[in-house]
């Protein structure tokens, strides 16, 4: 079963509707302070953020980003319980490959897509 420990969280504008983005990694868009789901997969996410908390269902609306902590992550395939994940192109938590950007360490393990696991996040801070 899938826990979260918030350590901390901000709250950023969504930058569309969010609502069915809960619980997946987010990054930052050109606009100051605007968040949308995590678009690029592996070592280009850059801009990963945190993970959405909450639905905010349209643009503009205040959205929850855990960026310190334990989150629950949607699985996009494989997570392994102690590896280092990244974000597919979906938002989703992937294991990551060795030159990939590490948004944090699967607390859980899944070989299905749309599991929800823990990830204890790192570097997103």
């Amino acid at each position: 079963m899938a826990t979260e420990n918030n350590k901390g969280s901000v709250t950023w504008k969504a930058s569309a509707d969010l609502s069915a983005a809960q619980f997946r990694f987010m990054e930052t868009t050109a606009t100051a302070r605007t968040a949308q789901r995590a678009a690029t997969a592996g070592g280009t996410v850059l801009r990963v953020i945190g993970v959405l908390q909450d639905k905010p269902a349209a643009a503009g609306r205040a959205a929850s980003i855990m960026n310190d902590g334990i989150s629950k992550v949607v699985s996009g395939g494989t997570v392994t319980a102690g590896s280092a994940v990244t974000t597919d192109s979906q938002g989703r938590a992937v294991n990551a490959g060795a030159t990939d950007f590490v948004c944090g360490v699967a607390l859980d393990g899944t070989t299905t897509a749309g599991v929800i696991v823990s990830v204890q996040l790192q570097g997103l801070n």
